[in-house]
């Protein structure tokens, strides 16, 4: 577990520095995940019984980062709860569904990182880009 996140994080600081390099947005992100499409140009619309769940989920993130916080153990469990809670909520479907699991799923795998974190360090190198996945939730979604 070590090792792969020393090579996480050298990958970060290697890419980082190279803004045309067409690396994911997150770096915890699985490489083979599909690239989110707008649906002709705009904003996929979310359900309303979703949303709840997302913006609470953001709001716990933001809360987190903005009080400096280190309780990332709690974060993790509320943020997982948010993701069962928007997952039951869900009756999405076709072509609008489709790319919202292309959000979802690398951001539930950012969620489940931040459980397994050791520390608050560790953690918290995973909490930004769980802040990074929300804003890109925005770039697609409404």
């Amino acid at each position: 577990m070590k090792k792969i996140f020393a090579v996480l994080v050298i990958g970060i600081v290697i890419f980082g520095c190279n803004k045309n390099s067409k690396v994911s947005e997150n770096p915890f992100q699985d490489e083979k995940s599909p690239a989110i499409e707008l649906n002709g140009g705009q904003k996929w619309i979310v359900n309303e019984g979703m949303k709840p769940y997302i913006n609470k989920a953001k709001s716990l993130t933001n809360d987190y980062l903005q009080n400096k916080s280190t309780d990332y153990v709690t974060l993790a469990q509320q943020l997982k709860k948010q993701n069962d809670q928007l997952i039951k909520s869900c009756t999405m479907d076709g072509k609008a569904h489709d790319e919202l699991h292309k959000w979802l799923h690398p951001h539930m795998l950012l969620v489940s990182q931040l459980e397994k974190a050791e520390n608050a360090t560790k953690a918290n190198a995973i909490v930004l880009p769980i802040k990074d996945s929300f804003e890109t939730f925005d770039r697609y979604f409404e």
